[in-house]
């Protein structure tokens, strides 16, 4: 993939509603999640700086016909988010680049040095993801019925990103950096 498109999905909530932002953003990914595993071709996703939504990457606008077909069909959507409309990143675009990763925080099960329920490697990659201040989802697997939180990781690129392959969740990894322009 190339991110050479994008849209915002807003999310309404605040003040007035009894779903905060944050709150309603997880569904979001989650909901989004669930389109990206259905359609054939990848979807890149970027964290903008208001906090109340998400910004949607492909690699062309048409792209997004089949992930807004889906997403229109979604009763969740319709009562609270609002899907902007598909445009094209510049092509000369030369603005920062932003990489989003899954910042992993292992389970105490699958540490295989927790003892008695406690593991010292997650209570420190918490610690470490709280002070850094990075943004999380609480999410809900529909495969096996669990609760998790995905923390996702941002860091600054110099360079524009080449060919990638994000995750069913749309970020990347340490070996795999979605790099994404960071536009206004």
């Amino acid at each position: 993939m190339h991110a050479s498109a994008y849209l915002d999905i807003r999310v309404h909530g605040g003040a007035d509603s009894d779903l905060q932002p944050a709150v309603l953003r997880g569904r979001l990914l989650g909901i989004l999640h669930g389109c990206f595993r259905q359609l054939p071709q990848p979807f890149a996703i970027a964290l903008p700086n208001q906090r109340n939504g998400l910004r949607v990457f492909a690699s062309e606008r048409t792209h997004f016909d089949a992930l807004v077909s889906a997403l229109q069909g979604h009763r969740w959507i319709r009562d609270y988010a609002h899907i902007g409309y598909p445009l094209q990143v510049p092509v000369d675009f030369a603005g920062p680049w932003i990489g989003y990763q899954r910042f992993r925080i292992p389970t105490v099960k699958s540490d295989r040095h927790a003892e008695a329920g406690r593991s010292a490697l997650r209570d420190r990659r918490l610690q470490e993801a709280q002070q850094r201040g990075l943004e999380y989802f609480h999410l809900h697997s529909a495969s096996n019925q669990q609760r998790f939180v995905l923390a996702v990781e941002a860091r600054a690129h110099t360079a524009p990103g080449t060919h990638f392959k994000p995750n069913s969740y749309g970020f990347g990894s340490t070996d795999n950096p979605c790099v994404l322009p960071h536009l206004p």
